[in-house]
């Protein structure tokens, strides 16, 4: 079969449960890294470095990580680490993304690093590239090297991958049980379980609105929570694949002034797994007075003329307050 996106988006879901699978060869070395760190220096931040679709891909995960961690984390562009945030990585495990290896900013960071002689760990698709020349510790992060220009399996297993090892981190600091820690697991295979199936039930959905999709001019992506970084991500995709004007915004801040330039010749996408309430719904039931090009991304079941529902047993979530 050939390497094109729709293969990666294929084998995405069964790489994933592979990759829970073996979660403690993935991240033992970067564990055993992050915890010399903290004996040396008696600090516990991280602070993950990332560009593009690896940087939405942390954002993705950060709320989880934060959480079972229970340590601090921060998350910042290479553009920020290289110019107005070098505080952040002053007392902090470093971590260096780049999928690719290569990325000419992730390469400048490192290159500063160097010289202001700060440790830090690259994690990466591909260890024979350019980027691994500037540390001693590499890691393959469970994706190897995705041959084509616009990653999709890079992304998933990206953000599969920080949440094992803010799991790692939670049991060793016993922030979460070891009857918990099963159970998280447990729903992280049930995710990708159903990721596997929805590769299918989307193709289905695309080619009913194949046509709609290919007219789109103007896009603009609604998500919260952790969805915003997978809204970050829509929206780069649209941009580089479809050459396509694509914007995203957080729910409250697109009814904040974003909606009031609306019109018909928009599209409009929602992404809402939001348990705690409908808000994003009545939303797109509202943006849909102005432009029929409104779909609606949901577990929750919604009846709509142009949504995808993931299925999936909304009582067993994961929360985060």
């Amino acid at each position: 079969m050939e390497k094109d996106m729709r293969y990666y988006v294929q084998i995405t879901g069964d790489r994933m449960l592979d990759n829970i699978e073996k979660s403690h060869e993935l991240t033992e070395e970067l564990i055993k890294e992050y915890e010399l760190f903290r004996e040396k220096s008696n600090n516990s931040d991280i602070c993950i470095v990332a560009s593009g679709s690896s940087l939405n891909a942390a954002l993705s995960a950060f709320m989880f990580i934060k959480h079972f961690s229970g340590v601090n984390v921060e998350i910042i562009s290479a553009g920020d680490c290289i110019d107005y945030n070098q505080n952040l990585i002053q007392n902090s495990f470093v971590i260096l993304v780049s999928q690719s290896g290569c990325s000419t900013n992730m390469i400048q960071v490192a290159k500063r690093l160097n010289d202001l002689d700060r440790p830090f760990v690259v994690l990466t698709g591909n260890v024979e590239a350019e980027l691994s020349r500037y540390s001693d510790c590499v890691i393959e992060y469970g994706v190897g090297n995705e041959i084509i220009d616009y990653v999709t399996l890079g992304f998933s297993t990206l953000i599969l991958y920080f949440m094992l090892f803010s799991l790692e981190i939670g049991r060793k600091n016993k922030t979460i049980s070891g009857k918990y820690y099963t159970k998280i697991r447990n729903q992280m295979k049930k995710a990708c379980e159903i990721n596997c199936e929805l590769a299918n039930t989307s193709d289905e959905w695309i080619h009913k609105w194949f046509y709609d999709f290919l007219a789109m001019e103007k896009v603009i992506i609604v998500a919260d929570g952790a969805n915003m970084g997978i809204a970050r991500e829509a929206a780069l995709k649209f941009q580089e694949t479809l050459k396509v004007l694509s914007a995203y915004y957080e729910r409250e801040e697109y009814i904040h002034g974003p909606n009031m330039q609306l019109t018909p010749a928009y599209s409009v996408f929602f992404i809402d797994t939001n348990p705690n309430h409908n808000r994003m719904y009545d939303v797109y039931e509202a943006t849909r007075l102005v432009t029929k090009n409104v779909y609606y991304i949901s577990n929750k079941n919604e009846i709509t003329e142009r949504g995808l529902c993931i299925e999936g047993n909304s009582s067993d979530r994961i929360s985060i307050a």
